[in-house]
């Protein structure tokens, strides 16, 4: 199973760049990196990232 990775590049609480490193280290699965303009925590409420993963499931 393939993993992507959708984040905001406003998020104060898990940096992007942080989170892209860090999964680029541990994910062995990971296909696809997403990073979302003027998104912060919370990524799961902004209607683009839900309409990309609605599509990709």
């Amino acid at each position: 199973m393939k993993t992507n990775l959708l984040v905001g590049d406003k998020d104060l609480l898990f940096p992007n760049q942080n989170s892209i490193e860090r999964a680029k280290k541990q994910i062995g699965s990971l296909k696809e990196v997403k990073v979302y303009e003027y998104v912060a925590h919370g990524i799961e409420t902004y209607d683009k990232a839900m309409k990309y993963i609605g599509e990709k499931i």
